[in-house]
């Protein structure tokens, strides 16, 4: 019996994972805590986390009682992650390997499962989906699925930045401009012109000022949709005209899209980015300066039996004892061949 148990044991191991919170049948101890009070407050938390991961679904449900889905845009060669926003119960934990993204291109009628390559990942722990040196074919719908069970799915636009103009802005913290562009409303149609902020890159140094950015994407938002709507059914504008400018149809994506539109997304209606206000509002990039601190230098000492430092390695300037392990060799730099057209714009894309 015992050595039958732990042939169970090291099978469930091998496909579940490894380690000593795991029953010989595979599952995780916390499932089952019985009188253990470590593992009944490590259960609690884990259902409480399942728990408020419903209610927030069940709260962006709305009125619609539907999933709401997500617009989200990314430059050309930039890097960009979708979330797996799906609630798995602790007793299905174990299943999170299941679960799998797909995409359907922007004129492809079906979705398709999504290859994995050195650009395109999926994080082990919570699934996300992570997309690094963006293309422009990448455009499309994505979608995380488990089993028959699917998430709201994501638009994504990838826009060429050599294509799109980026007005440089400051911090509203800085003494001279330009800074920012306001909120602007378009009162006829009920819309809401707003700027979604990315968060700060890193500091360009350390030790010393630096500067900082971060990207600004005009989205727009809906604004008391159904009183706009109302309003117009009772209008008596000619109807070629109003279909010619922006309809009825073309505010009611906006019910779907609760967390806006970004104005250069390829699902947002012609006939709301012909509008005046959106045509001339651009993506802006906010430039900011900054000083961090730089990293400790890490200094490997040998101490002899007394305690007293007998030899000192700067390993942050590439020095190493012979008493260490020594680090792996950096790969080699890639290096590729590129032809311009002179005077033509050309893109360089970091390829990490």
């Amino acid at each position: 019996m015992k050595k039958l148990k732990e042939k169970a044991s090291s099978i469930f191991k091998t496909k579940f994972g490894k380690g000593k919170a795991l029953h010989f049948l595979g599952h995780d101890l916390s499932e089952y805590p019985a009188s253990n009070s470590e593992y009944i407050k490590v259960n609690k938390a884990k259902w409480e986390e399942y728990y408020q991961c419903l209610r927030k679904q069940n709260e962006s449900l709305g009125s619609s009682l539907s999933a709401t889905p997500e617009a989200v845009l990314g430059f050309e060669g930039h890097n960009i992650k979708l979330m797996c926003k799906m609630c798995i119960s602790p007793q299905e934990r174990h299943k999170t390997d299941a679960i799998l993204w797909e995409w359907a291109p922007q004129e492809a009628k079906k979705f398709q499962p999504i290859d994995l390559t050195e650009h395109v990942v999926i994080s082990p722990e919570d699934k996300t989906l992570h997309l690094y040196n963006l293309q422009m074919d990448q455009t499309g719908q994505y979608i995380c699925r488990l089993g028959e069970s699917l998430t709201a799915p994501y638009f994504l636009t990838v826009l060429n930045v050599s294509d799109t103009e980026l007005n440089e802005v400051h911090t509203p913290e800085a003494p001279l401009g330009p800074y920012p562009a306001v909120s602007d409303m378009i009162e006829e149609y009920g819309l809401i012109l707003d700027t979604e902020w990315s968060a700060w890159s890193v500091c360009s140094n350390c030790g010393k000022i630096g500067r900082k950015h971060k990207l600004g994407y005009c989205t727009i938002f809906s604004k008391e949709y159904r009183e706009f709507i109302s309003a117009a059914s009772n209008s008596t504008v000619d109807e070629a005209e109003f279909t010619s400018r922006v309809t009825s149809v073309d505010l009611e994506l906006f019910t779907v899209f609760k967390y806006g539109i970004p104005c250069k997304s390829h699902i947002l209606p012609t006939a709301i980015k012909n509008l005046p206000q959106v045509k001339s509002r651009n993506n802006e990039v906010m430039v900011g300066y900054c000083k961090v601190e730089c990293p400790k230098e890490g200094v490997f000492e040998i101490l002899d039996k007394e305690g007293k430092v007998i030899e000192k390695a700067n390993n942050s300037a590439g020095i190493y004892s012979l008493m260490q392990e020594l680090p792996p060799l950096e790969p080699d730099v890639e290096r590729i061949l590129i032809y311009a057209v002179k005077g033509k714009p050309i893109v360089l894309a970091c390829p990490g």
